[in-house]
């Protein structure tokens, strides 16, 4: 009996022992779980666009990857939040499942997403070309080029590439300004998405024969008629103008300098353009027309909002 008490108590203090150690964290549980190295990360910064000059964005970083993003003369100066993610934004598809166009080239090799950037604001800003932006990645894939794609929301579609490829220099990567005479614009309603994405070069198909080249016909000015809207007040109605080049057959951009006073949209026929006003005051609209080199501009006024209290000063 001794000897079977003394074995009972030496259990009870293996038990108790055991217990305590897993209470003092001593003993690791056995459903932790390694670090997930494919979960997403994020960070925000925000700048001030400027009418005047570029405005460069301090650098945000995800996933070991940092991204300094430089926004051109802008329509207008308002804070602009940049967030940079290893995930796609909510609401937008990731990029390897998404709609692509572009240069066939390009699409030889299935789009690898690295980074995503979006851009928001509350007022409305507009600038012409493309954002330069320099990334800082922990290594470079061997044999790969990387490019931008941006997505764009009036279609659902990512446009691969945007810019690119990157110009490599260790283990950065460089995006410059370009005008390519399109105007991107930012709405609280529809913010920028941007994509850093890489393709790995695979063998190539033999070329087509290239086509002998023609001469480019010169072109003229862009020609914009009329030059001046003038609107009684901001409920007047949508009134349009409309562009011509001689020798250009392209499409046309055009950029409102002050869209909070009125904005200027693609009208319903090729080479028109409608303007909505907005609030009383004055905007120049410029016309971009072959290559983003010729332009022209429209003046807009929009005068005081007529009230009741002005109608009944006017009987007097």
């Amino acid at each position: 009996m001794a000897y079977l008490r003394s074995s009972l108590l030496v259990r009870f203090g293996i038990v108790f022992a055991l217990g305590a150690l897993a209470a003092c964290g001593s003993v690791s549980s056995p459903t932790s779980l390694p670090q997930q190295i494919t979960a997403s990360s994020s960070s925000t910064q925000s700048a001030t666009t400027s009418t005047t000059a570029a405005v460069t964005f301090p650098a945000v970083t995800a996933a070991g990857i940092s991204a300094t993003a430089q926004f051109p003369a802008a329509s207008v100066a308002t804070t602009v939040t940049e967030t940079a993610s290893s995930s796609p934004p909510t609401g937008v598809p990731a990029l390897s499942v998404a709609r692509t166009s572009g240069a066939r080239a390009v699409l030889e090799s299935t789009p690898t997403a690295i980074l995503y950037l979006g851009y928001t604001t509350t007022t409305p800003v507009s600038f012409l070309g493309t954002l330069a932006v320099t990334f800082t990645l922990p290594s470079i894939t061997a044999g790969a080029s990387y490019y931008l794609a941006i997505y764009d929301q009036r279609t659902s579609v990512w446009t691969v590439p945007a810019a690119g490829p990157a110009t490599i220099s260790g283990t950065n990567l460089s995006f410059p300004l370009t005008n390519n005479g399109t105007t991107t614009t930012i709405t609280p309603s529809a913010p920028l998405y941007v994509a850093l994405y890489s393709v790995t070069a695979s063998a190539s198909p033999s070329p087509s024969p290239s086509p002998s080249p023609s001469p480019s016909p010169s072109v003229g000015p862009v020609v914009a008629t009329p030059t001046s809207l003038t609107f009684a007040s901001n409920a007047s109605a949508t009134q349009t103008f409309a562009v011509s080049e001689s020798g250009y057959t392209g499409t046309f951009s055009a950029i409102s300098s002050t869209p909070a006073v009125a904005t200027v949209a693609a009208g319903s026929t090729a080479g028109t353009f409608s303007v909505t006003p907005l609030e009383s005051g004055t905007t120049t609209i410029t016309v971009t027309g072959a290559s983003g080199v010729t332009a022209a501009t429209v003046s807009v006024s929009v005068g005081a909002p007529i009230t009741v209290s002005s109608l009944l000063l006017g009987e007097h």
